[in-house]
Protein backbone atom coordinates (compact mmCIF):
# COMPACT_ATOMS: atom_id res chain seq x y z
CA UNK A 1 0.00 0.00 0.00
CA UNK A 2 1.49 3.71 -0.76
CA UNK A 3 0.61 6.46 1.75
CA UNK A 4 0.22 8.70 -0.87
CA UNK A 5 -0.60 8.89 -4.51
CA UNK A 6 2.59 10.22 -5.24
CA UNK A 7 4.50 7.91 -2.63
CA UNK A 8 7.50 5.71 -4.20
CA UNK A 9 7.60 3.86 -0.68
CA UNK A 10 5.32 1.79 0.10
CA UNK A 11 3.60 0.41 3.58
CA UNK A 12 3.96 -3.19 4.68
CA UNK A 13 0.67 -4.50 6.04
CA UNK A 14 0.20 -7.62 7.75
CA UNK A 15 -2.69 -9.39 9.18
CA UNK A 16 -2.15 -10.35 12.78
CA UNK A 17 -4.21 -12.57 15.21
CA UNK A 18 -8.41 -12.47 14.65
CA UNK A 19 -7.32 -9.50 12.05
CA UNK A 20 -8.07 -9.81 8.43
CA UNK A 21 -6.01 -8.09 5.56
CA UNK A 22 -8.80 -5.87 4.70
CA UNK A 23 -9.51 -4.76 8.20
CA UNK A 24 -5.67 -4.53 8.80
CA UNK A 25 -5.52 -2.66 5.75
CA UNK A 26 -8.64 -0.26 6.50
CA UNK A 27 -6.87 0.28 10.22
CA UNK A 28 -3.96 1.93 7.95
CA UNK A 29 -6.01 3.82 5.71
CA UNK A 30 -8.00 5.70 9.10
CA UNK A 31 -4.82 6.29 11.10
CA UNK A 32 -1.89 6.71 8.93
CA UNK A 33 -1.44 9.94 7.58
CA UNK A 34 2.23 9.36 7.69
CA UNK A 35 4.84 7.02 6.60
CA UNK A 36 6.37 6.92 9.81
CA UNK A 37 4.04 5.54 12.91
CA UNK A 38 2.47 8.68 14.67
CA UNK A 39 4.36 8.37 17.93
CA UNK A 40 8.03 8.17 16.32
CA UNK A 41 6.99 10.89 14.04
CA UNK A 42 6.11 13.49 17.37
CA UNK A 43 8.84 12.06 18.95
CA UNK A 44 11.40 12.99 16.26
CA UNK A 45 9.52 16.55 15.39
CA UNK A 46 9.89 17.14 19.27
CA UNK A 47 13.31 16.22 19.50
CA UNK A 48 14.43 18.66 16.80
CA UNK A 49 12.79 21.40 18.11
CA UNK A 50 14.32 20.75 21.20
CA UNK A 51 18.21 20.38 19.71
CA UNK A 52 17.52 24.00 17.52
CA UNK A 53 16.20 25.67 21.19
CA UNK A 54 19.23 24.47 23.07
CA UNK A 55 22.01 25.85 20.09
Amino acid sequence: MRSSEGSLKPIFISVGHRISLATAIEIVRMTCRFRVPEPIRQADIRSRERLRNNQ
